[in-house]
């Protein structure tokens, strides 16, 4: 097997090791929050999944070969929403989907920023 090969093996099992740790954070029981900062909640959807957004631009610079990774998160972020809308424990909110796009466009331009001025854009 070439490098190529095992580096793509390596970023896909970490986009699906993100997806179960998202799934297992956002299908658990909702904690109690409290007397939290406000927006800690939209905070979060919009950092987990920056994270994921940064993950597609370190494999994929390009736009052309980035959109259906970026549009397959989300989906998934989509169906996160749908699915907690369906638990006891859990409720589904447009800001939280918003904020989950928001956090994938903003990780992948970060990343893809950095990679271009290091001259690394294919």
């Amino acid at each position: 097997m070439n490098a190529a090969g095992a580096d793509s093996r390596w970023w896909l099992g970490g986009l699906l090791a993100w997806a179960f740790i998202v799934a297992w954070l956002m299908f658990s029981p909702a904690p109690e929050l409290g007397s939290s900062a406000p927006y800690a909640d939209k905070l979060a959807h919009l950092g987990i999944f920056a994270l994921a957004g940064a993950w597609v631009a370190w494999h994929e610079t390009a736009w052309m070969r980035a959109w259906p990774w970026l549009l397959a998160l989300m989906a998934y972020a989509v169906f996160t929403e749908l699915v907690q809308h369906q638990l006891p424990t859990r409720s589904a909110e447009l800001a939280d989907g918003l904020a989950d796009g928001l956090g994938i466009l903003i990780g992948f331009a970060m990343v893809r920023g950095v990679r271009m001025r290091q001259g690394q854009s294919a």
